[in-house]
């Protein structure tokens, strides 16, 4: 469960459930390990603490994240006359800590890494007024398998999240009989229900005001409700939906704010209407069907240039027979085949080509005019077109000044740096071979470019896409170890991302090692990953460079490492650092 004390600390709750069995203890009224915050020992000061039952196995443990264990032989347990001795664990020490909780409702194999306190029920909790995230998990990392769900028994306390509390996480927990009879908070800007063997979208979805984000994947569903349902109304915000690993074949709405549908891994064989409306409006920039049932898949005209003007279509479409005046057209987007009019039939939609006619005619004229505009500008400004004012002065440098001052290792323009122009393909090297596919926005060439001199590769830190100021972006993508701490709380991120991912690769370079390779845990073991997401996540943890590592190389390292995306640098201003290092140090 995560929770968070305030805007600027996320604190981690992740709770684990545990398998039983029996041992003798005095407390035989206590069946459950029960997390909760009535009636906790007095020098618990008020905070939550866990009861640890003594028919169940995984008992008290006193290892790092949870605290030390605790034994009370006068105790008397809520509702109950007598007294007992109990075993349990004040869930305080790392509130002051990095304001982190780790409970678990499964044992990790590890025995040296059984730091968690291990929970079968939660019940009379009382969060924080400050609490911004919950996170409840029932398995130790995400699962992808829909039977790895954990039983736990919930009372009505645990969705009672203040106000406060916009994000709300719970992951491969058994909720189908339990969402129906519980109220949801409204609160909730980014809600996931992933993996909790639901098979309806719960009816309490309807009272939500501002939730963005939602995701139901590795579920049951298997249809949607009517776009009568108040349901819908509740979900008019929503701008990312991920519906992935369901068993629909149908979205009966349309979402006005959608950017983001994934829709992969479920049993769709063609594309609902409902998806190329809202293409057509401009909202829906990226859909996921892959792993569906689309086999020769027919679209019209319209539909293509829809998909087409897509940033991202994700789908494999199976081509066996297009049928008669259909054919085979690869996407210009995608990886993909779907079957479209054959260009004779074609023809004959009049009204079509006339659009068409009309919209290129209007995209020349704007490109004519754009170009002159840019020629009068260029004219006109002459030599300061091109120049960077201003600058990071993060290295106690002013970048800017340095770039339109006499040193001509950066050049007035990158158009004219040498580095990049080295780089750069000429037209004329190109051999088009030949005519692929027409679509909606261009044509689509073989073309021939690389000999035995030439060489390619593509490579990346895990998440890359274009990116408008205010899309929403796609969380818990990546290489783990790589993430930037805002990807990994699920907030918002820019390209700056890239840039913390740089400096992990620059720790590699220094030490030719996977980045957190000396990471250890309280016992001294090594330390798991999503240990490393959590110290990360709440910038308590950067990977190391080694003694040797030039201070200037570490120095550039650590502004890229910056736990606040808005003080890390520019990709401009580290390859001026890079170049001025090399100038002067080597």
């Amino acid at each position: 469960m995560v929770l968070a004390s305030n805007a600027w600390c996320f604190s981690t709750l992740l709770l684990l459930l545990s398998a039983g069995s029996t041992r003798a203890a005095e407390c035989t009224a206590l069946t459950e390990n029960v997390l909760t915050s009535s009636g906790c020992p007095s020098d618990c000061d008020n905070n939550p603490c866990v009861l640890y039952s003594p028919s169940l196995d995984d008992s008290c443990i006193e290892l790092g994240a949870s605290g030390p264990c605790y034994s009370d032989s006068a105790f008397t347990l809520p509702g109950a006359s007598t007294e007992c001795n109990v075993t349990y664990q004040c869930l305080d020490s790392l509130l002051w800590d990095g304001n982190q909780w780790l409970l678990a409702l499964e044992a990790n194999a590890a025995t040296d890494s059984k730091t968690m306190a291990y929970v079968t029920q939660i019940t009379d909790l009382t969060y924080s007024a400050s609490t911004l995230s919950v996170q409840l998990q029932g398995t130790p990392t995400e699962s992808t398998n829909k039977n790895n769900i954990k039983d736990i028994s919930l009372d009505q306390t645990f969705f009672d999240t203040p106000s406060t509390v916009v994000s709300m996480f719970l992951l491969d927990v058994n909720l189908r009989n339990t969402i129906s009879s519980v109220s949801l908070a409204t609160s909730y800007q980014t809600l996931y229900l992933t993996n909790d063997n639901l098979n309806a979208i719960p009816d309490q979805f309807a009272n939500f005001t501002a939730v963005a984000k939602l995701d139901l994947s590795f579920n049951y569903i298997t249809e949607l409700p009517d776009n009568t349902s108040d349901v819908w109304a509740g979900l008019s915000t929503v701008t990312d939906l991920n519906l992935a690993e369901n068993e629909l074949t149908d979205f009966p709405v349309v979402l006005s704010n959608l950017q983001t549908l994934n829709l992969t891994g479920n049993a769709y064989t063609t594309i609902p209407d409902n998806i190329y409306t809202m293409a057509e409006s401009g909202a829906l920039k990226y859909l996921y069907m892959a792993n569906c049932n689309l086999t020769n898949l027919q679209v019209s005209a319209s539909q293509l240039a829809l998909l087409e003007n897509l940033a991202t279509f994700d789908a494999d479409v199976a081509i066996t027979d297009c049928g008669s005046g259909y054919s085979a057209t690869t996407l210009t987007n995608a990886d993909a085949q779907v079957c479209t009019v054959s260009t004779s039939s074609s023809n004959d939609d009049d009204g079509g080509g006339h659009t068409l006619a009309i919209a290129l005619g209007v995209c020349c004229g704007v490109l004519v005019l754009a170009i002159i505009a840019f020629l009068w500008y260029r004219k006109k400004h002459g030599g300061q077109f091109g120049s960077t004012k201003g600058g990071s002065t993060i290295f106690g440098t002013d970048i800017g000044s340095s770039l339109t001052g006499g040193d001509t290792t950066f050049g007035s323009s990158i158009w004219d740096d040498p580095d990049l122009l080295a780089a750069r393909i000429e037209h004329r090297d190109v051999e088009a071979v030949k005519l692929l596919s027409r679509g909606g926005f261009g044509e689509v060439w073989l073309g021939l470019y690389m000999n035995e001199n030439t060489g390619a590769k593509l490579s990346d830190f895990g998440i890359s896409r274009n990116r408008s100021f205010d899309e929403t972006m796609t969380a818990g993508v990546g290489t783990a170890r790589w993430i930037a701490p805002e990807v990994i709380l699920g907030g918002h991120y820019t390209e700056f991302a890239d840039i913390y991912s740089f400096g992990v690769v620059l720790s590699e370079l220094d030490t030719c090692k996977a980045p957190f390779y000396d990471a250890t845990n309280t016992n001294g073991g090594k330390m798991q990953d999503v240990t490393i997401l959590q110290l990360v996540s709440a910038g308590k943890l950067q990977p190391s460079f080694s003694d040797s590592c030039p201070p200037s190389i570490v120095k550039l390292a650590r502004a890229c490492l910056s736990f606040d995306p808005a003080q890390r640098p520019s990709a401009i201003h580290i390859s001026y650092e890079l170049r001025k290092i090399m100038k002067d140090e080597l």
